[in-house]
């Protein structure tokens, strides 16, 4: 358990399993509705693929929580690339509340990061939405590349 004082207590940073999925999947829903134009989330395969996600040692997944309230979630998946021979943990998902942003993202980005330090990772990755770029350029993020999509 990670621990950080804000205003409204202590922060704290636990591991989620599989009975937590369905709490995370609301944060998930706010996620989704925030940055996602016209979406059609279907949280049912979300909960699917992360309870299968959790049973593969590669994949973490972490909550943070205040005063016994979960207010936002970080997840990634490690993963060995051979074209550089190095180890890269890609963050899946990453959403705090509005109102405990930007203390609960550092604190579950600095988690993440410490978990990936303990199994070698060369690199983290993540993709991210306009609004949040300047957040994580400020913490040493660096754009590669591009994301693109077709719609079919």
């Amino acid at each position: 358990m990670v621990k950080s004082e804000i205003s409204r207590g202590t922060f704290k940073i636990y591991k989620a399993d599989v009975f937590d999925i369905e709490e995370l999947s609301h944060l998930w829903l706010n996620m989704i509705y925030e940055v996602v134009p016209s979406p059609n989330p279907r949280v049912d395969w979300w909960k699917s693929y992360i309870e299968e996600f959790m049973k593969n040692d590669l994949y973490h997944c972490y909550y943070a929580e205040i005063d016994d309230k979960v207010v936002g979630f970080m997840d990634a998946m490690l993963y060995p690339y051979p074209i550089t021979g190095k180890l890269y943990a890609q963050c899946m998902h990453t959403y705090v509340l509005p109102e405990y942003r930007p203390n609960a993202t550092f604190v579950l980005y600095k988690k993440v990061l410490n978990e990936g330090r303990k199994h070698k990772v060369d690199a983290f990755e993540l993709n991210c939405f306009d609004p949040t770029k300047s957040f994580w350029e400020k913490h040493g993020m660096k754009c590669f590349g591009y994301h693109m999509r077709k719609d079919l």
